[in-house]
């Protein structure tokens, strides 16, 4: 699937105030658009993605994105409504640097809970996989480990420490899409909440 901005400006899908950057490219078959805000949209032959790729430490300025991802979202959707929608994924990120990463990793793999997979990388967990089937929707938390960089860069070496990134993708099936599309869109901001809430119980 090949969009451009120029289009999507037109139909009032994107705002005339978002400026293009350059490694935008738009071929047969697949367009990246990216902006100098951190938006992008990619439209490939199987999937769109839509997102805000900076994440940001105040809250305000992540609400407010959420606001205009799913304003555009619901646009875009609308636009290309004679689209069958297979599946809908809707990604979060969230850092938890009150959390020391070894120390949150032991906790959870005493757990040993059904949910948990893992993997292991020298020795080491880099990351870990838990997965949930929530009423027929499913709930999947990724956590990688993180560097905390030295504010002294003259720090010396060996002093890092680590935190976890979550990252949370809630996944609607086929079944579930159908002509939900834009309501799915438009619980962005409760599963925002909802995922937020999630991670704060480790």
């Amino acid at each position: 699937m090949s969009i451009n901005h120029d289009f999507l400006v037109n139909q009032k899908v994107i705002p005339e105030s978002f400026k293009k950057t350059d490694n935008s490219f738009s071929i047969p078959l697949t367009s990246h658009i990216h902006y100098s805000n951190g938006f992008s949209i990619m439209a490939e032959a199987q999937k769109t993605l839509i997102q805000f790729q900076v994440p940001s430490t105040d809250e305000s300025k992540n609400l407010k994105n959420l606001e205009i991802l799913q304003d555009i979202s619901c646009k875009y959707v609308e636009l290309f409504k004679h689209i069958q929608y297979q599946a809908i994924g809707i990604n979060f990120e969230f850092i938890r640097e009150d959390l020391n990463y070894d120390s949150f990793i032991e906790t959870i793999i005493k757990k040993n809970s059904e949910h948990l997979n893992f993997e292991n990388n020298k020795g080491s967990v880099q990351q870990i996989d838990l997965s949930y089937n929530l009423k027929g929707q499913q709930f999947n938390v990724k956590a990688m480990k993180v560097e905390k960089k030295p504010q002294n860069v003259s720090q010396p070496n060996g002093t890092a420490t680590f935190f976890p990134l979550f990252r949370i993708n809630i996944h609607y099936s086929k079944e579930n899409c159908g002509d939900n599309t834009i309501s799915i869109i438009k619980d962005l901001k409760k599963n925002y909440e909802k995922s937020k809430t999630f991670i704060t119980r480790f």
